[in-house]
């Protein structure tokens, strides 16, 4: 997530979650009081912050890998190298 924002966290609420992923907000608060628990991530209102992206990417199904690839084919892979590069540099837009 850091190569496309430039930051570990998000400022999503659990309705927001909830709207996003068209599922019950109780049922973002259970997931997300897990994977906190599990130390992959930091919860509080409205934030999320990444702890471990390794471990969350590993967890997830095959959709990451797929959806990353299939991101980096409609930017062009000099646009997504830009955008990642610039993430590690502290800027989404940094590159040549």
């Amino acid at each position: 997530m850091t190569y496309l924002t430039g930051t570990d966290t998000l400022a999503f609420t659990q309705e927001y979650s909830a709207e996003l992923l068209r599922i019950r907000r109780t049922s973002v608060m259970v997931v997300a009081h897990t994977l906190q628990a599990a130390g992959l991530i930091k919860y509080s209102r409205g934030k999320i912050q990444i702890l471990d992206a390794e471990a969350l990417q590993d967890g997830a199904c095959e959709c990451y890998g797929t959806v990353k690839r299939h991101y980096a084919s409609l930017l062009g892979s000099d646009k997504y190298a830009r955008i990642h590069l610039g993430a590690l540099r502290g800027s989404p837009q940094a590159g040549p």
